[in-house]
């Protein structure tokens, strides 16, 4: 069971979450990745049924690993992100472009199926890398994103 519990393999395994900071956007430029922000309250239900099954999932962990700059905070730690997202509920996921645009927000539980597949994924990045390609692929999802 030791070997388990220190086997980087398996430690790989989990969301790299990050902290709320203007450092995390300068990463995500550097990255040309997205951000995305988990904001939940430790009182809150789903906010634990979703960090014990959508953010447990291999095909998540995944993606937001490799696509995104993963940032959790609890509302109570950052009332300016509580107050200006409490409309959202609890947990709020909300999807920022590498400059810190808003381009999704999506209220409540997010089961597994929906945020690795189309129906949450359609707001990922398609393309990873600092190629001209990539970001210019990136750019075009943001633009789209924002006319809906």
């Amino acid at each position: 069971a030791l070997f388990l519990l220190t086997c980087p393999a398996i430690a790989e395994e989990k969301i790299q979450w990050t902290d709320w900071t203007q450092q995390t956007f300068e990463t995500a430029k550097k990255e040309n990745k997205f951000v995305i922000l988990d904001l939940e309250a430790v009182w809150c239900h789903w906010c634990h049924v979703m960090d014990e099954t959508t953010y447990q999932d291999p095909k998540v962990i995944e993606l937001i690993n490799s696509k995104y700059i993963a940032v959790k905070v609890d509302q109570d730690s950052h009332p300016e992100l509580s107050n200006r997202y409490e409309d959202y509920g609890w947990p709020a996921t909300i999807v920022f472009s590498p400059v810190g645009n808003e381009i999704v927000k999506r209220r409540g539980y997010v089961p597994p199926d929906r945020m690795a597949a189309t129906g949450f994924g359609e707001y990922r990045p398609v393309a990873a890398g600092d190629s001209e390609e990539a970001r210019a692929q990136n750019r075009r999802i943001e633009l789209k994103l924002t006319e809906r």
